[in-house]
Formats: structure tokens, C-alpha cells, sequence
């Protein structure tokens, strides 16, 4: 359920992600668009460094909303693990809301639709285009 209003949605800059314990993929909609962009594929190592990432991301996007794509239906154990990151990583950071959506067959999705893209072309950020444009539906 979307907890913001559509001029609220429309006026500030809303920050997708499809987190992975070692691949980040971002997507964005500017502040007063109404479209959805990929924002690129961040590689981690570890949990401290990915905390570092997105918190930087944030800051440059200057995002008022993050929504994150997690697995309601299939995998509990990996949304709670995202859950976790979540608490941590927005811990510290004012003024930004975060929300949580089905990300349900995103990345297939996001797989199929860059066949044509060169081979081993990370699609994460794409998969979190699409975790946002649903959300934003």
C-alpha cells in the first residue's frame, strides 16, 4: 500500500532498489517526472560496505523515498534478511520514508528483457526499474 500522496510522489525523488548481498541495482524517478530511470549496479563485499553504498546513493539522489523490492511470496528467509539491512542502513538518516514491495519475478523479468544487452551485463538496476514503476502503479 503506497503511504504517500500522488502530489506528494510527483514533487520528490523516489529511489528504487533491488539489493543482493554483493550486487546493488538502483533506479530513480526525478523530483516532478513521471518516469522511471536505471540508476546503475553497485558490486559489495560485504554488509558494512553495501551500508556505505546505499547510504551515499541516497544522499546523491536526494531521494524523500526509497522503496525496496523483497520476496513476499517465495523466499522469507531473504526478506527478513533485507528487512535487517534496511533498519541498519536507514538508521541515521532523517527525513527519507522507505517502503517495501513484492519484487516477485523482477529479475527474470528484468533478464529477459535485456537479451539483446552484451553477455554478462548485470540487469539490477533494471530489475529495480521495475520494482519502482510497479510500486509507483
Amino acid at each position: 500500500m503506497i503511504e504517500l500522496a500522488p502530489e506528494e510522489m510527483r514533487s520528490m525523488t523516489i529511489l528504487g532498489m533491488d539489493w543482493g548481498a554483493r550486487r546493488i541495482g538502483f533506479a530513480v524517478k526525478p523530483a516532478g517526472m513521471d518516469y522511471v530511470l536505471p540508476r546503475g549496479v553497485v558490486m559489495v563485499e560485504n554488509e558494512q560496505e553495501a551500508i556505505r553504498v546505499v547510504r551515499a546513493v541516497i544522499g546523491e539522489a536526494a531521494a524523500g523515498a526509497i522503496v525496496v523490492g523483497i520476496p513476499l511470496h517465495q523466499d522469507l528467509a531473504q526478506a527478513q534478511i533485507i528487512r535487517r539491512f534496511c533498519r541498519k542502513t536507514r538508521c541515521g538518516i532523517r527525513g527519507t520514508r522507505w517502503f517495501f514491495t513484492d519484487e516477485c519475478l523482477t529479475t527474470q523479468a528484468a533478464d529477459s528483457m535485456s537479451r539483446n544487452s552484451p553477455a554478462g551485463k548485470e540487469t539490477d538496476d533494471l530489475a529495480a526499474k521495475l520494482i519502482l514503476e510497479s510500486w509507483l502503479k
